[in-house]
């Protein structure tokens, strides 16, 4: 018995002086990123990458009537038309009227809100069709 870990001191003796990576040849994952903890994602964890996403987007120079357009779409000025119509949609599914069936005032203000929201992207289209592309 002592001859089998003698062999086995002696591979992987051989295997950590050397510069290969002893495990490279361990198919156990295929390629695929090993992950620690829980493998659900949260949701705060896609906000936090559509932030990042929209924080490296390249944004314009706009005029100042339209920066509290972008504003109320929680946009930053200048956004790509894109990005802009993805917030509108999120807000209107967020603040629909049809949301509080059963409440009146609740449903005055929700569509006061989608109205904003709608005007505010509708602005944001007009600019930007109206200007020349580079």
């Amino acid at each position: 018995m002592s001859g089998f870990y003698d062999r086995l001191g002696d591979i992987l003796r051989d295997r950590l002086n050397s510069d290969e990576d002893p495990f490279a040849e361990s198919s156990l994952f295929e390629g695929k990123p090993r992950s620690a903890g829980n493998s659900q994602t949260r949701a705060g964890q896609n906000r936090r990458r559509d932030a990042e996403q929209s924080e490296k987007s390249e944004t314009v120079a706009v005029p100042r009537d339209l920066i509290p357009h972008f504003q109320n779409l929680g946009m930053r000025p200048g956004s790509p038309e894109d990005e802009c119509k993805k917030a509108w949609k999120r807000l209107l599914l967020r603040h629909h009227p049809d949301t509080n069936a059963g409440n009146e005032a609740s449903q005055a203000k929700a569509s006061a809100l989608c109205a904003g929201y709608t005007e505010s992207y509708r602005a944001i289209c007009r600019w930007y069709s109206g200007r020349e592309r580079p």
